[in-house]
């Protein structure tokens, strides 16, 4: 079992790469070439979730492929069952990747993980969560703070002797108003714009 961060466990920090998933089955095939396949193909099967045996040799690899596919959705965990089950084969006297290797696979396959027995580690930091501010200013304090933007933008262009541009500013935030609240009534009327 590796050691890493307990959270990975019970808050999924991502899937880990489809084609990650095949380089280890391809790995899994390879191994299972050495001795009896079906024995080989069951250990897998079982570190990545499966139960039960299968009832023939291609069901095994049916089933290891559909616990793969589940396992693979969260990268620490299928990378954690993969070692596992190598580790176990290698005791039991089969040749499996090293170490070194599914690192080299973990990096070709742009995983974001690294085996340093015992532990795994993150090579790409997880984003930070997006900051959610306390409290979201309401559609009027937005709409007066867009309308004193551009009412501001339009007193700067005049100064700058720019009044083209200053007209301009004010026909923007007019039209925008005026198509925000087109059809909304008032006390004497409705808003239209053309």
């Amino acid at each position: 079992m590796l050691n890493f961060d307990p959270s990975w466990r019970f808050s999924n920090p991502g899937p880990a790469p489809a084609s990650l998933s095949r380089a280890f089955y391809e790995f899994i095939e390879k191994i299972a070439s050495q001795g009896d396949a079906w024995d080989v193909v069951e250990s897998f099967k079982e570190a990545f979730g499966g139960s039960g045996n299968s009832s023939s040799l291609s069901w095994a690899w049916s089933d290891l492929d559909s616990a793969t596919r589940r396992a693979e959705q969260n990268a620490p965990l299928f990378i954690e069952a993969f070692y596992n089950a190598c580790v176990e084969r290698g005791n039991a006297g089969l040749a499996v990747p090293d170490v070194s290797l599914i690192n080299r696979t973990l990096v070709q396959h742009n995983a974001g993980y690294q085996i340093q027995p015992p532990n795994l580690v993150a090579t790409n930091p997880l984003a930070p969560p997006i900051p959610v501010p306390d409290v979201t200013p309401s559609l009027d304090v937005q709409a007066r703070t867009l309308i004193e933007e551009a009412l501001g933008e339009s007193d700067r262009l005049l100064s700058e002797g720019k009044s083209r541009q200053a007209v301009s500013e004010i026909l923007w935030l007019l039209e925008s108003v005026s198509t925000v609240f087109r059809g909304t009534g008032t006390s004497d009327g409705t808003v239209q714009g053309k």
